[in-house]
């Protein structure tokens, strides 16, 4: 007898399947016939893959909501130093990156789903590109590189 739930149908599974796969780039998301975890995301890396599974959808959510949080958390400690190793001055808080623009405004990065943002929703690039997300920091915000 299969671990899939009947509730909702094959068709309900499929969709809050490709829900995930949308709501978590960079991972592939799918349904497999290992009994003890039959629903499993894979994040291929440079350094190898990352394979999540799961007895359930929900939670194979909480597991890549858990693992994005984990990423991101990485990421803005990296992107951290790549802006103070630019001469930036750019502290970390729980949540996000604080920075100055040459001007003195305050601006706050976040990361979110694999991507670095601006506090207000402007999209930065991927986690996976510190350097690159560094430099267009420091070009937006009129920082001179001081490497």
């Amino acid at each position: 007898m299969s671990n899939v739930p009947k509730a909702g149908g094959a068709d309900d599974i499929g969709e809050r399947l490709t829900g995930l796969s949308e709501e978590f780039p960079g991972w592939t998301v799918k349904l497999t016939d290992t009994a003890h975890a039959p629903f499993q995301a894979v994040q291929d890396a440079a350094d190898g893959s990352l394979t999540l599974g799961a007895g359930t959808v929900d939670g194979l959510a909480v597991l890549l909501d858990e693992a994005d949080a984990l990423g991101c958390g990485r990421a803005r400690h990296a992107l951290r130093d790549a802006l103070r190793a630019r001469g930036a001055e750019a502290y970390l808080s729980a949540v996000s990156i604080a920075i100055r623009a040459r001007t003195g405004v305050p601006r706050t990065i976040g990361a979110y789903r694999g991507r670095f943002t601006w506090h207000d929703g402007g999209n930065l690039g991927p986690i996976a590109d510190v350097d690159q997300v560094a430099d267009e920091v420091m070009r937006r915000l009129d920082l001179e590189d001081r490497r």
